[in-house]
């Protein structure tokens, strides 16, 4: 038989009241259960308040889930109204149905059937193709990116020196500016 330390063994206690514990380690328990008298205590605790807890549940009064979801802090995505979007999303559509407006008419000239919906998916292809193009640009700026600092990293104990010294001075500068922002007086309104 393995010897369990005794944080394991008390994990088990918890576990064998909610019936998950494994039969080699219900027989382990059981061993180390007959040999320490303040773990068989702590299992007659716990047994006792599994039964009052199952025998008599406590009683939760009216309304109490909406005063603690009502307590909660807003979530960052909560902060901002929906309502507050409205002129961003109604730019958008003006944009877009004047593209396609302009992108019809254009289209219409050279042929009279089909216009609207090609130039809807000559508007759809470009907004695509933009999509990748900057997803490309921005793998291939993070790896250019990542090449040069090995660059720089692989070059002499004073290259990494002052690289290092760098990094330092902007950490220094991001400390003070935050002591700073935290410093400064609030404004009353």
């Amino acid at each position: 038989m393995s010897r369990t330390d005794r944080e394991t063994l008390r994990e088990w206690l918890y576990r064998e009241q909610e019936g998950d514990l494994a039969p080699a380690e219900a027989a382990e328990l059981k061993a180390a259960l007959a040999k320490d008298p303040d773990l068989a205590r702590e299992r007659e605790e716990l047994s006792r308040l599994s039964r009052l807890l199952v025998s008599e549940p406590l009683p939760v009064r009216a309304g109490f889930r909406q005063q603690v979801v009502n307590a909660l802090p807003p979530a960052g995505w909560e902060a901002q109204h929906p309502r507050s979007w409205w002129l961003a999303a109604s730019l958008f559509l003006v944009l877009a149905g004047a593209g396609a407006a302009l992108v019809g008419l254009g289209s219409g000239r050279l042929s009279g059937e089909g216009a609207l919906f090609s130039a809807v998916a000559a508007l759809t292809d470009l907004f695509r193709s933009a999509a990748l193009a900057g997803a490309g640009l921005l793998a291939a700026s993070w790896k250019g990116l990542g090449l040069t600092l090995g660059h720089v990293a692989d070059g002499s104990r004073l290259t990494a020196a002052a690289l290092g010294f760098g990094v330092l001075c902007l950490n220094l500068l991001f400390v003070m500016l935050w002591r700073g922002a935290r410093r400064a007086p609030q404004r009353s309104r």
